[in-house]
């Protein structure tokens, strides 16, 4: 356009649904060597006959009475192009070989990771946009939709990140039931760690820049609690009168040893005030959590746990707050858990009964059987290793 001060406007037809299909395939087994990309565009003979009428329609537009009012002048518009000065212009050769040369990309690529049924040869994902015949992969972006959308596809590409993301959240297993909470944290834990192995910057699991993602696992936690499926089908069998008997009559639990002593310990808050989990919950666990008390109504001694928070009880819940300290009273047998416990704390060197120091201590290890009189547990916190493993006492 010769004046520059003068309005000026673009007319673009642009093909939104292309018959023709390119293809990426690989150049090498090496992975790091790029793939070799071919578009092939206008290979199909529709497209071109398409994009052609888009153009007539175009310079047929440019040279109606209304534009012309405009001052639209489409002279320009028939400046021989070296590559096709052997047609006639406007020729329909002529706008083809002008098209062929001309035309270009919107850099709206799809489709190269079609979704589809699992029996579709064509398709790369499924309806839930995992990879087939491989498991635990996604592709979450343009490359799954069937075919180019008829505009811009970032809106359409955020939505199936959407739904990718809720996907996730509602992570079902193999045969559709759903995830139990502690899987699905411990799916996000193992993200976490693969992401460090990469020196990813954030965690994603405490950093404010996932603070969104962490609220929505509290919160699908919540809500499968309330369907009763905490850790249930993982949850282990309670122990039986029977099996306690056993271990008792077997030296594991009792008041004997150092070691039937600390398994007593564990045992007890086990089962009198609901400790879980191998070495997490346990390992947590300070003097300061018990007290000694005496209950003049039932004339019985009793250890009062001062619950705080834990691992399955985070007080985020208002439901899973219980509104009285649990208490474990006194027996009348050898068995006796409060008797278990002074002991307990008789035995601890007398530098580690204060509140902060950790309840379970590590036991004597050159001798199995020590006397009364002679050192029980030292001065230093049990592993938790070593703490885990008498879960399986």
């Amino acid at each position: 356009m010769a004046d520059d001060n003068r309005n000026g406007f673009t007319l673009l037809p642009t093909l939104l649904h292309p018959i023709s299909r390119g293809s990426v395939t690989l150049q090498s087994s090496d992975p790091f060597d790029p793939p070799i990309i071919d578009p092939q565009y206008l290979t199909e003979k529709e497209d071109m006959e398409t994009l052609l009428k888009g153009v007539k329609k175009t310079l047929e537009l440019g040279s109606t009475e209304t534009f012309k009012e405009l001052g639209i002048d489409l002279k320009d518009t028939y400046i021989p192009f070296p590559e096709c000065t052997k047609y006639k212009i406007p020729s329909d050769d002529y706008l083809e070989c002008y098209i062929r040369h001309y035309a270009t990309t919107v850099y709206h690529p799809t489709t190269t990771c079609r979704m589809g049924k699992t029996d579709d040869p064509t398709a790369v994902v499924t309806g839930d946009l995992k990879v087939k015949g491989i498991s635990n992969l996604r592709v979450v972006d343009a490359s799954v939709m069937r075919n180019v959308v008829s505009g811009n596809t970032n809106a359409p590409t955020i939505m199936i990140a959407e739904k990718a993301a809720d996907l996730i959240k509602g992570a079902d297993t193999k045969n559709g039931a759903e995830y139990q909470s502690s899987y699905m944290k411990g799916i996000i834990c193992s993200l976490g760690r693969l992401l460090k192995s990469h020196r990813y910057g954030y965690s994603i699991q405490r950093d404010l820049e996932y603070s969104k993602s962490q609220e929505t696992l509290k919160s699908k936690q919540k809500s499968l609690k309330r369907k009763g499926m905490g850790n249930k089908p993982c949850a282990s069998y309670a122990i039986s009168d029977e099996d306690i008997n056993k271990l008792y009559i077997s030296g594991q639990l009792g008041t004997n040893t150092p070691t039937s002593l600390i398994n007593t310990m564990w045992c007890n808050n086990t089962i009198h005030f609901g400790i879980r989990g191998g070495g997490e919950e346990h390992g947590g666990l300070c003097v300061g959590d018990f007290s000694l008390g005496f209950d003049d109504e039932l004339d019985a001694e009793f250890v009062e746990f001062n619950e705080r928070q834990t691992i399955t009880h985070t007080g985020i819940d208002i439901n899973n707050i219980r509104s009285k300290a649990p208490r474990m009273y006194a027996g009348k047998d050898d068995r006796c858990p409060v008797d278990a416990f002074k002991k307990y704390i008789e035995k601890r060197p007398k530098n580690k009964n204060n509140a902060d120091d950790p309840f379970y201590l590590s036991v004597v290890t050159n001798n199995k059987r020590p006397s009364e009189d002679e050192q029980w547990f030292l001065a230093q916190p049990m592993g938790k290793h070593k703490l885990y493993h008498i879960l399986f006492t």
